[in-house]
């Protein structure tokens, strides 16, 4: 029976049969982010994810429903989700398979949303004057965020332990992890200690540069997943719960970095005296 709807590049699609609608799944036609609609939603489309329809997506069927015409498309949830990447290690976005890339209006939205100062926490009003500057720097659109250098001094001074604060935890894992490999080739006597040294400040450099442009391309994604969410106050609570800031995972990256750098110290110095 045909009885779905769904969106289709900002277009609404149907009706269609459930049929219809596994084949578009199959097809990536759609996908989990986008939005379907049925006479059980009344006037809410909502993402696939949401929807309960994980089952159609696996071939397992559905109960039919009387056709009803749906509500209007919900305009202001329209965003285009693309692939796109960071292309160095400057930009972890690329090694996170799918990410989003915003239009002119979707821009205008996040920048200006409540949402994303939820998402942003602290220093939001210093952020958003930042973006400004990237977004219009930016070489074709956002899509280019990570070719856009923004200079952050607490990301220059503190690299993993700010990626850490700002809950970027698998940027602040990267850094940390060559951090503390460089920490051990400075007790590497075959190894140049200005060399060294020389690597330490390029990673330093490169977190100052590019850590607002990184930050930007982290909280869009966020704003994208949550400001899909029809209801507002699950929305905002979800984005609290993703967003902001952490002095606690701060503090144990730091201490924890610190005391892996004595354990390895300490274990170097007892290699080398054994």
């Amino acid at each position: 029976m045909s009885d779905w709807y769904y969106e289709k590049s900002g277009d609404q699609v149907g009706p269609v049969s459930e049929e219809d609608l596994r084949a578009a799944a199959i097809n990536c036609e759609i996908r989990e982010e986008s939005l379907v609609w049925n006479i059980s939603f009344g006037n809410t489309w909502k993402p696939i994810k949401y929807a309960g329809l994980d089952n159609l997506i696996f071939g397992a069927p559905i109960k039919p429903i009387k056709p009803v015409g749906p509500p209007p498309l919900p305009t202001k949830k329209s965003v285009s989700i693309i692939d796109s990447g960071m292309s160095d290690l400057v930009s972890e976005v690329r090694n996170t398979s799918k990410k989003h890339e915003p239009s002119a209006k979707t821009t205008d939205e996040f920048m200006n949303s409540p949402l994303t100062g939820i998402l942003v926490g602290r220093n939001f009003d210093l952020f958003r004057s930042r973006w400004s500057h990237i977004l219009k720097k930016s070489p074709g659109g956002p899509g280019k965020l990570h070719q856009v250098s923004s200079w952050n001094e607490a990301a220059f001074i503190f690299t993993f332990i700010w990626f850490a604060y700002r809950k970027m935890y698998k940027l602040a894992m990267i850094f940390l992890i060559i951090e503390i490999f460089l920490w051990i080739s400075l007790n590497d006597a075959y190894m140049s200690k200005g060399f060294i040294i020389t690597i330490f400040i390029v990673l330093m450099l490169i977190a100052g540069l590019y850590g607002n442009s990184i930050y930007l391309q982290h909280i869009f994604n966020q704003f994208v997943e949550t400001n899909r969410i029809s209801d507002r106050a699950t929305a905002e609570s979800i984005a609290l719960s993703r967003g902001g800031t952490s002095w606690l995972n701060a503090i144990i990256i730091m201490v924890g970095a610190l005391i892996l750098k004595i354990l390895l110290t300490l274990a170097i110095g007892v290699g080398l005296n054994s």
